[in-house]
């Protein structure tokens, strides 16, 4: 009996040290894990600051060439036609942004998609943009120039927040101050 009982304790003391060993290599691979993911996080902050700042140059770089040739509102109701597709959908983001289409297709893809139905200006532009190897951001720019656009136009998104519905007479009057 006493050498069951031994057999017993040495066992739970042997699945115990076990348990504690597979904690501790488990603690050290959630450790690494962790940094691993606060790593591959850290990089897409910095991609995604780095495609930002590149959206924003390509914008700009297309409103001053719109207000040059008066056509900074066509290109900007473009704008935003673009990123309501982007935000309708997902093939559409995801064929932007896929590295295995080839840019001669995907050149292809955007004259059949845009040709007659935007500025000519704004499709050489998808168009140059796609040679460049930066349609993964065209969204991205998209967005930024509607904001620069607004800016160049002193034009400021608002909301009016009421504790009470607001009588359509009160709205118009609001409309006509703003």
């Amino acid at each position: 009996m006493n050498f069951i009982f031994e057999f017993k304790k040495l066992m739970t003391y042997g699945f115990v040290m076990a348990s504690a060993s597979l904690a501790m290599v488990n603690a050290a691979s959630l450790s690494n894990t962790a940094q691993d993911i606060g790593a591959y996080n850290q990089n897409m902050i910095n991609y995604q600051m780095a495609a930002t700042k590149a959206a924003t140059r390509y914008a700009k770089a297309l409103l001053d060439l719109a207000i040059e040739q008066n056509l900074a509102e066509q290109v900007n109701n473009d704008m935003i036609d673009l990123k309501s597709l982007c935000d309708d959908s997902s093939d559409l983001t995801a064929f932007l942004q896929s590295p295995i289409i080839q840019k001669s297709k995907k050149l292809e893809i955007l004259d059949a998609m845009f040709k007659g139905n935007v500025q000519d200006m704004t499709l050489g532009f998808y168009k140059l943009i796609t040679k460049n190897k930066r349609e993964n951001i065209l969204e991205l720019i998209a967005e930024a120039y509607i904001s620069l656009y607004k800016d160049h136009k002193g034009i400021l998104d608002v909301q009016l927040t009421s504790a009470i519905k607001l009588e359509d007479k009160v709205k118009k009057e609001i409309l006509a101050k703003v």
